[in-house]
């Protein structure tokens, strides 16, 4: 059996967009310092074939949240809206820093999806969906997040201006396949034994997984598995088909732990990852399959990945 893997790990690429709203120079009323904010998408790399999912905003609701030093701020969030040039509007007019506030200003949280579960110690919570074959629950899965200061020392005529670049949080499974010998189809791909809920500490990056992995070893049931890709008629193959995990480390526990399982019309085929893999935030994996009949009711084992180290997103996990 032939078998090609590789895996690859893309950084992060900041795109920044420069935007303007309309009375941006306009000094606030009452000597009340004005936060004017704009968005932007850190790039991860390989994006959903096809689709070009959460590459760039457009109109796309985001929760911001604003902290003082010791708590957060009034009513907040609120779900400004987010235009492709990166424009951020706030739903009520013009937002301004909080009366008496002092030097240090505040801090400004935003998060994509918006409605995504902030705690009260003001972690953020996330479970990927299980159906990711589907748009609407793969974008529901993918975390975004951005923090910046707006210390009062920065304002320009009582205008603070400032750039959230927002980056995704989870890590992407990037899966191509191709069945031999030709004739076969695909019906089914899905991801096993994975973190699915992530505990997010904003003012550190650190996170914490909520959800112990599943232990395990047969094959799963449906219910259990994070699908990449579902089709009742079935396909030769596919190119670039992506799900998303919750960041996590793969280390003895996991050892050769069913991964990804294949529905083929030839039977079912698993993959189990062997060894050690950090699956970091904002980082695609991916992983192409050559997958032979003969692997068809047994288990293949990843042994090696070609790893591409990310030295420009600093996270502390």
């Amino acid at each position: 059996m032939r078998k090609i893997l590789s895996y690859s790990l893309t950084a992060l690429a900041a795109a920044m967009l420069v935007a303007c709203m309309d009375g941006h120079d306009e000094p606030a009323p009452d000597g009340r310092t004005r936060l004017v904010l704009t968005g932007t998408i850190g790039r991860q790399g390989n994006t959903r074939a096809a689709n070009g999912l959460m590459d760039a905003f457009s109109n796309t609701p985001v929760d911001v949240y604003m902290y003082t030093a010791t708590e957060r701020v009034g009513s907040w969030p609120l779900t400004y809206t987010v235009a492709a040039d990166g424009t951020m509007t706030p739903p009520n007019g013009p937002v301004y820093l909080p009366d008496n506030i002092d030097e240090d200003g505040v801090s400004v949280y935003a998060i994509y999806p918006s409605g995504t579960t902030v705690n009260a110690d003001g972690t953020v919570s996330l479970t990927v969906k299980s159906n990711q074959n589907a748009d609407a629950d793969y974008l529901a899965s993918d975390l975004l997040f951005a923090r910046t200061d707006a210390p009062k020392t920065d304002a320009v005529g009582n205008v603070i201006s400032k750039t959230l670049t927002f980056n995704h949080m989870m890590a992407k499974i990037l899966i191509n396949v191709a069945l031999q010998p030709e004739g076969h189809k695909l019906y089914d791909i899905g991801i096993a034994n994975v973190y699915r809920t992530v505990s997010l500490t904003p003012s550190t990056y650190k996170f914490d997984y909520s959800l112990a992995e599943l232990t395990s070893t047969q094959p799963v049931g449906e219910a259990d598995l994070i699908w990449v890709y579902k089709s009742e008629d079935g396909i030769e193959g596919i190119q670039n088909q992506a799900a998303l995990i919750a960041p996590q480390h793969f280390g003895e526990a996991n050892q050769e732990k069913r991964f990804i399982c294949m529905n083929t019309s030839a039977g079912i085929a698993w993959y189990a990852i062997s060894g050690e893999v950090d699956f970091l935030p904002g980082c695609t994996y991916q992983l192409n399959l050559l997958v032979h009949t003969d692997a068809i009711g047994t288990v293949s084992v990843i042994h090696s990945w070609e790893i591409e180290k990310n030295e420009e997103k600093e996270l502390n996990l």
